[in-house]
């Protein structure tokens, strides 16, 4: 579908909102799904990700890295007024870390008691990290990542420390169990 308009992730600030539009008016800071999904078929009633028609958006469609574009209100979240616009684009990351884990609780009823280990520590990763961590209240979570920096973050922010790995001047220098 190229050439495409990227952004996928995104926040702004509504210029302008049709007639029919309730959720959202003029001078709303929001963010917004980055699928598009029907609403309608059997797959969405069980997880609009898995949608027979699902779009996504600067990826399969235009996205938001323009001055202005269109969205449907259904896909559009109002933000707290107050909010920074760049951490409201990093709902939908956070939302996919939230979601993961849910999923994960939902088929381990002893998960706030097993030992943990998110691999990679990316935006997404991070994202699994708090929510398993924070959301869920998981006592033992483990992130490995190559990048030590990124390790050493996430023990920082609460992560347990690496019992499988040892990790020497941002080598791995072994894998241990993993």
């Amino acid at each position: 579908n190229y050439p495409i308009y990227f952004g996928h992730e995104w926040s702004g600030i509504v210029e302008a909102a049709g007639p029919d539009v309730t959720k959202v008016k003029p001078g709303d800071k929001v963010t917004g799904d980055c699928s598009i999904f029907c609403g309608k078929c059997e797959f969405c009633a069980r997880d609009k990700n898995l949608c027979k028609s699902i779009e996504k958006f600067g990826i399969t469609m235009d996205g938001a890295s323009r001055q202005y574009f269109l969205q449907d209100e259904r896909y559009v979240y109002r933000a707290n007024p107050a909010a920074d616009l760049d951490l409201v684009a990093l709902s939908e990351p956070l939302a996919v870390g939230a979601h993961a884990a849910r999923r994960v609780a939902e088929t381990r009823p002893n998960l706030k008691q097993e030992k943990i280990l998110v691999l990679g520590g990316g935006t997404i990763g991070l994202a699994c990290f708090f929510a398993l961590k924070y959301i869920e209240g998981c006592k033992h979570v483990e992130l490995f990542d190559l990048v030590e920096a990124r390790v050493k973050k996430a023990i920082a922010l609460g992560a347990a420390d690496l019992s499988d790995v040892i990790a020497e001047e941002g080598e791995a220098d072994s894998y241990g169990g993993l």
